[in-house]
C-alpha cells in the first residue's frame, strides 16, 4: 500500500504519511526497530517542512519518534524529543490538552528507565492530577497512569504504595473494562505479583488462576521474579504448562493461516 501511495500521490501526500505511520507501527508491534525507525524519521522530515515545527501532526510524528527511541534504550534522544514536543504542545494547545499530557507521560517513562525516579514520580504524579481532571477518574489513559506510578513504586521497593494504586487501578478496570479485557488482565497478573512478593501465596495462585480463565497467557509468567516464591508449587506449575501450551498453540495457529 505505501509503494503504491508513494507512486500514484508522490511521499507529501498526506494518505501516503498515513499509510508511512501505519507500517512503522507494525514493524514497531513486531520488534523491527531497524526497519520502523527510517520510516518514523521520512515521516517527520516531511510534516516539518510542510506543516511546520508546531504543527499538530508534526509533534505527533514527533512523540511516534521518541517512542521508538525509549523501545531502543536510546534514552537521552527520546528525552531531548519528548522535551521538545511536550513544549510544543503546551505553546499551541496548553498544558492540560490530551496531547500534552500523552508527550508528558512519556517523558516520566523515560526518565523511569533512566532510574531517575524522584523525576519520573514527580512527573507521573502531576500527569495522575491532570488527567483526573481532564479525562476522570475512570478515563484509560488515567487508569493507565494509576498503574505506571506503581510500577514506578514497585521498582523502587515501595510495594504497599504499589500495591494500592495495582488494586485501584484493577478494581476501575473490572468495573468500565469487563474482565476479560486485556489491561484488566494485566491488572490482574500485577496484583498476583504483588501479593506472591508479599509471600500471600494462597492469594497470588487463586489471581493468577483470574488471569488464565479470563484469556491472559504471557511469557513473562517464566521469568517474573515477584512469583518465585511460587515456583515449584504444583498449582503455579500446572499454570506454566498451561500458558506453555496457550502460547505454542497460537504460534501454531499464526503459522497455518
Amino acid at each position: 500500500m505505501l509503494d503504491i501511495r508513494r507512486r500514484t500521490l508522490g511521499n507529501e501526500h498526506e494518505n501516503t504519511q498515513v499509510s508511512m505511520n501505519n507500517l512503522a507501527v507494525l514493524y514497531k508491534r513486531r520488534g523491527r526497530f531497524d526497519l520502523a525507525e527510517p520510516l518514523y524519521v521520512e515521516s517527520l522530515k516531511i510534516r516539518r517542512r510542510l506543516l511546520g515545527d508546531d504543527h499538530p501532526r508534526t509533534l505527533s510524528a514527533m512523540n511516534n519518534l521518541a517512542v521508538l527511541y525509549k523501545n531502543q534504550k536510546r534514552y537521552d534522544e527520546a528525552e531531548r524529543m519528548l522535551l521538545d514536543a511536550t513544549a510544543a504542545h503546551t505553546r499551541t494547545l496548553g498544558e492540560e490538552h490530551p496531547q500534552t499530557l500523552n508527550s508528558a507521560n512519556n517523558l516520566a517513562l523515560v526518565y523511569h528507565e533512566q532510574k531517575r525516579y524522584d523525576e519520573a514520580e514527580e512527573q507521573h504524579l502531576k500527569m495522575l492530577e491532570a488527567n483526573r481532571r481532564v479525562r476522570g477518574e475512570e478515563h484509560p489513559v488515567t487508569v493507565a497512569t494509576l498503574n505506571n506510578l506503581g510500577l514506578l513504586y514497585h521498582d523502587q521497593g515501595r510495594h504497599a504504595e504499589a500495591e494500592q494504586l495495582w488494586r485501584e487501578a484493577l478494581e476501575i478496570r473490572r468495573r468500565v473494562l469487563g474482565p476479560e479485557h486485556r489491561d484488566t488482565r494485566a491488572s490482574i497478573f500485577n496484583m498476583a505479583r504483588i501479593t506472591a512478593l508479599r509471600g500471600d501465596r494462597a492469594t497470588a495462585l487463586g489471581l493468577l488462576r483470574e488471569a488464565l480463565d479470563q484469556g491472559w497467557a504471557e511469557k513473562t509468567i517464566f521469568t517474573e521474579k515477584d512469583l518465585d516464591g511460587l515456583r515449584g508449587t504444583p498449582e503455579f506449575e500446572a499454570m506454566v504448562a498451561e500458558v506453555e501450551r496457550r502460547i505454542e498453540d497460537s504460534g501454531s495457529s499464526v503459522g497455518t493461516r
